[in-house]
């Protein structure tokens, strides 16, 4: 049977697990690349130099790693659809909150947590994504799903706007995404509520220490 056989195989909730995926990093990047663009714009709201508003790309990049720890163990414990809809809208509401920043600090400090929210989407997204399809379809799904990333530079490279209206365009689009996540079925292979699986996670981990 082809890939193109096999994918249309899929069941609703099979495919709405990987365009939640997909559409999860594409607005990730979405979001981060809007305020990469802006850079210079920012810096003359603020009155200061590209330099001192880059930094705030440097938070959100740093604080990935832990977004991606708390918000995997987060999901191994409650279930991966639940807490990437709450991972989704809070990288929005966080995304959004950006265009209110009143200094150049408190601006800095909304990335640094927008970061910590975008680092939990990849992990969960992708782990929902594979643990809902065959297995023999994961290794082109995978592709599929990081192409989401330059999918997002792409749209992100497309908007020229005021400040903070850039800021504001990003949220628009996260009601069609969170209504696309609530097809998916939260079935026992995509969700784990014991606090078994946190000890065998942690024990999982421990061993390869």
């Amino acid at each position: 049977m082809s890939l193109i056989a096999d994918l249309k195989s899929l069941d609703r909730s099979q495919r709405s697990a990987i365009w939640a995926s997909y559409l999860g990093w594409t607005l990730d990047a979405f979001d981060f690349f809007l305020m990469v663009f802006m850079l210079s714009a920012i810096a003359k709201e603020f009155g200061t130099d590209v330099k001192a508003v880059a930094h705030g790309v440097f938070l959100t990049l740093a604080a990935r790693p832990l977004g991606a720890f708390v918000f995997g163990l987060l999901a191994d414990r409650f279930g991966r659809r639940p807490i990437l809809m709450i991972d989704i809208l809070l990288f929005s509401a966080l995304e959004f909150a950006s265009g209110f920043a009143p200094s150049l600090l408190s601006l800095l400090v909304l990335r640094f947590l927008f970061g910590v929210a975008m680092g939990g989407e990849w992990g969960i997204g992708s782990s929902l994504a594979m643990e809902s399809i065959p297995p023999k379809l994961r290794g082109p799904v995978s592709g599929l799903l990081q192409s989401g990333y330059p999918s997002g530079y792409l749209l992100a490279s497309g908007f020229q706007m005021r400040t903070k209206d850039v800021m504001y365009v990003a949220n628009a689009k996260v009601v069609d995404y969170y209504k696309l996540l609530t097809l998916i079925n939260n079935t026992a292979n995509t969700t784990t509520n014991t606090a078994a699986t946190a000890i065998s996670v942690n024990a999982a981990v421990k061993t390869r220490w």
